[in-house]
């Protein structure tokens, strides 16, 4: 399986050359993509790759590359994040652009029998020593988190929430690097089923 890209190059009028992020021919599909750059342009690249054939199964693996995506740091190097025992699928990934990186991971797993939003952070760039974190706050099912950082790296995270009647975004914030979270908030309309967010925030 390749990840195939393209990058932008200065001045937003060219593309560059697609490039290539390889993991072992035994691996199936690799889908879903997210992609983040830290302060020195190092390029950090989380993707869902199958890594079974008879039954629905992938794992978050990651790769990185100092050079703007000329040369990716692949085998064997290349990590499995997730090492779940069950579905582990569509990553989001924010990369501090500040003080010392760190990587923060979200996804969606189904290894406890029913899918739920996980956090993996990195301690430092790509020193991924803490286990996966379940952050869904109650049993049901929380899908297709995504992250993103302000600048004093509080996480701002959002999913598809199904424990919320008709299914509903919901949001959680973290001022600690991951270890604690507020409380969840609604954020979608409360008369309409919404799902797949996506979130941004500003530099302040």
């Amino acid at each position: 399986p390749i990840a195939l890209f393209a990058l932008m190059a200065a001045g937003l009028t060219s593309w560059s050359p697609s490039a290539e992020a390889q993991f072992a021919t035994r691996f199936g599909a690799t889908r879903f993509p997210a992609i983040d750059v830290d302060n020195s342009d190092s390029l950090y690249l989380m993707m869902s790759v199958a890594t079974a054939s008879d039954r629905p199964h992938s794992q978050i693996f990651f790769t990185m590359s100092r050079d703007s995506g000329t040369t990716w740091n692949n085998f064997p190097t290349t990590k499995n994040l997730s090492k779940s025992k069950g579905e582990a699928f569509g990553p989001s990934v924010a990369v501090t652009k500040n003080g010392v990186v760190r990587v923060y991971v979200v996804y969606h797993d189904d290894s406890n029998g029913i899918t739920q939003s996980y956090l993996i952070r990195s301690k430092k760039k790509t020193k991924f020593k803490t286990k996966p974190v379940n952050i869904t706050p109650h049993d049901g099912t929380a899908f297709s988190p995504r992250i993103a950082l302000d600048s004093g790296e509080g996480l701002n995270i959002v999913w598809g929430d199904g424990k919320e009647p008709g299914g509903k975004i919901v949001y959680r914030r973290s001022t600690d690097q991951g270890t604690t979270f507020t409380d969840s908030l609604v954020v979608s309309g409360a008369s309409t089923t919404a799902f797949e967010p996506e979130i941004a925030v500003d530099s302040q």
